[in-house]
């Protein structure tokens, strides 16, 4: 057993779930309620990159996270954390939850035109994690936390977040003040469990909002200085004399914006995963890189996009390449 599963002491789970999901689904034809979760659920998957937590998995509408439980190792992977900081994991996840309550509000259910409203519900403590069955193995988390994280979000009440007692104590005195005690929940087989409640007003979502607006922009203007190419870069080693200076470069730079607005349209391109392949994939053209940086590119890729992905997001740039090479071997 102990080859297929790891013991984690402080893990902070997130449990969220959408108000009026179960009602909307039965008025609405179910390519619409996939439609909305996709969209939904492709800003969470974002968020996650951005505050540095696990996403578990997502179960119809509810959308499950960890804290101080995983990290990247040195070439960027996914791994279970060594050194799991509790504290940062239950601040990590609260900050996430935050956001979740204003990033919803952005999407508006497919029966009514109103926006999203999501109950959130986070409790810390001991946890197992591995991978399950033979055909199609799921990495899972099981233990007591989960159902009592369960039970945070099921009582909680719309539009708030309800943390338990001993997440509560994790979190900084800034974050803790914006809790209030609640009068207690009844838990299955638990009792009567003392809970705290954060309850954010219209300022405090407008101005979550707003720091959340700029943080994308922020961050789209920083990852367009990453992948973008300078145009007056010569012309790469070995090219002809008739192949006019910055051609390549130009091409490329051309090239790489549409792949941007690929991965812009697909939600994908808040995902640093990716964009590291396609900067490692465009330096790894002819005269620019190396192979490792090539190979990173693809790993980069797998790690954060399906197959079909990197091939969508991957063949303007082999056509470019393809394009440079024939160009030099005909003159």
């Amino acid at each position: 057993m102990s080859t297929l599963a790891t013991q984690h002491d402080e893990v902070s789970i997130l449990f969220m779930d959408i108000v009026g999901f179960t009602s909307m689904a039965k008025e609405v034809p179910a390519h619409q309620v996939m439609e909305f979760l996709q969209e939904l659920f492709s800003v969470f998957d974002a968020l996650c990159d951005h505050y540095d937590v696990y996403k578990v998995e997502t179960a119809g509408d509810c959308y499950i996270v960890a804290g101080a439980l995983m990290c990247r190792d040195e070439s960027g992977c996914l791994v279970i954390d060594p050194r799991p900081d509790a504290r940062a994991g239950a601040g990590a996840v609260l900050a996430f939850a935050k956001a979740m309550l204003a990033q919803a509000r952005r999407v508006v259910m497919p029966h009514n035109r109103q926006p999203t409203t999501v109950r959130i519900g986070i409790h810390t403590g001991a946890c197992v994690s591995g991978l399950i069955g033979t055909r199609q193995p799921k990495f899972a988390l099981f233990g007591d936390t989960m159902n009592t994280s369960s039970r945070m979000e099921s009582t909680a009440t719309p539009g708030c977040i309800q943390v338990s007692k001993v997440t509560y104590a994790l979190l900084p005195p800034p974050d803790a003040r914006l809790f209030r005690a609640t009068n207690g929940i009844e838990v299955k087989g638990k009792g009567l469990m003392n809970t705290f409640l954060y309850e954010p007003s219209e300022a405090d979502m407008d101005s979550m909002g707003r720091e959340l607006v700029a943080a994308e922009e922020a961050q789209m203007e920083a990852q367009q200085r990453v992948v973008r190419p300078t145009h007056h870069e010569a012309s790469p080693p070995g090219a002809a004399q008739g192949w006019r200076a910055g051609a390549w470069t130009t091409d490329m730079s051309d090239m790489i914006d549409r792949v941007s607005q690929l991965l812009v349209s697909r939600n994908t391109l808040s995902s640093d995963g990716m964009l590291v392949g396609l900067n490692a994939a465009a330096t790894a053209s002819p005269g620019r890189g190396t192979t490792a940086s090539r190979v990173a590119g693809m790993q980069a890729f797998r790690r954060t996009g399906s197959s079909s992905q990197m091939q969508e997001c991957l063949s303007p740039l082999v056509r470019v390449r393809h394009s440079f090479e024939t160009r030099t071997d005909t003159r």
